[in-house]
């Protein structure tokens, strides 16, 4: 039914933004926003335009933010922003997109360390995704099934390079990258228009706490229009269950996303009958269909 959670090349994703929404017309996706990091994607009002019988798209992004634990600590959170306008997010965002050369050979060097495990150098990975704005961890998984170091992206990440697992490769982002703070982001969302959406919740590795503390300071910043993504993809029916009651708590609108990069062949989007038996006026699908930037709910 939706995906408010895509990647293109734009940023991270390995399809270019035209191939990503012929995916979610095949995958049966109603309704859709390509959600690339720090940069609205300049295609989406032309593909909008092309695609306008088969699927509805709001506009979308995932803004990297600086988050400050409450012991001190820092971690890279995403606020998703959806039904923003161009002309207002563009510039607010055009200073978030800081330069990931020292981030990706911190992973490279730390690989080479700790396990024993050489990788291109970032020059060679612009040249192996030359159309890719935004390398990251992603194109280093990929290089690492292909080259028989991993079975999977998803064992690179677990194994290596995640926020979770084993992390014997892992590097925090923003001990060589500065993004906005996350109240920062939030509101700029809010000020173009938008609905902001904290994005997988469970990701960040907090306990229930700092979750709790993240969520408020969101919900005060965010205002009424505020949601969470609680039809997460690579969740779990149960974690899915607990972000929704989480939600309910807080009185945040639910979202859903697939966070889809193309990073394997079989990678999926959210299945269409995802929603069956949630109460639609809950979602943030509602909120975009009273806004008038999707037509109508009969269409889905």
């Amino acid at each position: 039914m939706v995906d408010f959670h895509l990647h293109s090349t734009f940023s991270d994703g390995l399809m270019q933004p035209d191939q990503v929404i012929r995916k979610a017309v095949a995958s049966g996706i109603k309704v859709a926003a390509l959600t690339d990091h720090n940069c609205v994607n300049d295609y989406t009002g032309e593909l909008r335009e092309c695609y306008r019988t088969q699927i509805q798209i709001v506009n979308g992004i995932e803004i990297s933010t600086h988050y400050v634990r409450s012991d001190g600590g820092t971690r890279e959170v995403h606020v998703i922003g959806l039904g923003f306008r161009d002309e207002l997010l563009r510039p607010a965002v055009k200073n978030n997109r800081p330069d990931r050369r020292s981030y990706f050979t911190a992973i490279g060097e730390k690989l080479r360390k700790n396990c024993g495990i050489e990788i291109p150098s970032y020059e060679e990975f612009k040249k192996r995704y030359p159309r890719s704005r935004h390398l990251g961890r992603i194109h280093i998984a990929e290089y690492m099934v292909k080259m028989g170091i991993t079975a999977t992206v998803d064992e690179a990440f677990d194994e290596y390079i995640g926020t979770y697992g084993k992390r014997r490769a892992f590097v925090n982002s923003l001990d060589y990258m500065h993004f906005m703070p996350f109240t920062d982001g939030v509101e700029t969302v809010k000020k173009a228009g938008g609905i902001p959406v904290i994005a997988h919740l469970f990701s960040y590795n907090f306990d229930e706490r700092e979750q709790m503390r993240l969520i408020q300071i969101f919900r005060e910043h965010a205002g009424a229009d505020a949601a969470m993504e609680v039809f997460y993809g690579r969740y779990s029916p149960a974690q899915q269950q607990k972000l929704k009651e989480i939600a309910d708590d807080w009185n945040l609108m639910y979202s859903s996303g697939s966070d889809f990069h193309a990073k394997t062949e079989g990678e999926k989007m959210m299945p269409p009958d995802h929603l069956d038996g949630t109460d639609i006026r809950k979602h943030v699908l509602s909120r975009l269909i009273d806004r008038g930037q999707v037509r109508s709910i009969n269409l889905l």
